[in-house]
């Protein structure tokens, strides 16, 4: 993450998720035009292609399939998505681009707009951006108290 922090575009970058993906096309991997939740999901995506190179697709929101855009996505290659490519087009993987095994790390910040967000899930969203803020790279595992703790304010919410 601190390396990432060195870019001028992600200086600010708080990662609160990290996702791994495995891609092998002998399963018929790929994944799906979508554009990650805006509710929760920050400005910028990042995504480390490992492995292989790939292609990734961006699939214009009016589907007019002309303006389909393709990025060549070789392997130990980093791609950030923000503005209009993060919002006015969805983002896929297609089955046809996966010829060999390929890891995807994807990292996700929270979006700013708190303002969204009942009083129980500012909390919440505090919670997660310090949790975020002590990330070191240590496996999920040494983390469970924090998620519990977690879960218990979800169930809090919930109830409320």
């Amino acid at each position: 993450i601190e390396r990432l922090q060195t870019h001028r575009l992600l200086n600010d970058f708080q990662s609160v998720e990290l996702c791994n993906l495995d891609y092998c096309s002998q399963r018929g991997s790929h994944i799906d035009p979508h554009i990650d939740d805006i509710w929760i999901w920050g400005e910028r995506l990042i995504t480390i292609n490992l492995l292989s190179n790939t292609i990734l697709s961006l699939i214009p929101n009016d589907k007019d399939t002309k303006k389909i855009i393709y990025i060549p996505l070789p392997r130990r290659w980093m791609i950030v998505l923000y503005g209009d490519a993060r919002y006015e087009y969805k983002h896929a993987i297609q089955r046809q681009h996966i010829s060999e095994r390929r890891i995807a790390i994807t990292f996700r910040e929270l979006t700013g707009k708190t303002e969204t967000f009942s009083v129980e899930n500012k909390d919440l969203y505090e919670k997660i951006i310090r949790i975020g803020k002590r990330f070191t790279g240590i496996s999920v595992g040494r983390f469970e108290k924090i998620v519990n703790e977690i879960n218990s304010m979800i169930n809090v919410s919930l109830r409320l």
